[in-house]
């Protein structure tokens, strides 16, 4: 389906987990002292087996 026939609310979920990421990328400043690791491909393709998307 493209982009523009689907639902507004898509768009705003989309847009609630990218705000709460960046929240949380922000907040993990303090507490990493500025320092964030990207999670193994390993543990990516765990979760999206998880969820059914792979």
């Amino acid at each position: 389906m493209p982009s523009w026939e689907r639902p507004v609310g898509v768009a705003f979920d989309r847009l609630e987990v990218l705000e709460s990421t960046a929240e949380a990328m922000i907040n993990g400043f303090a507490l990493n002292k500025g320092t964030i690791h990207r999670m193994p491909d390993a543990v990516i393709s765990e979760l999206d087996q998880a969820f059914g998307l792979d």
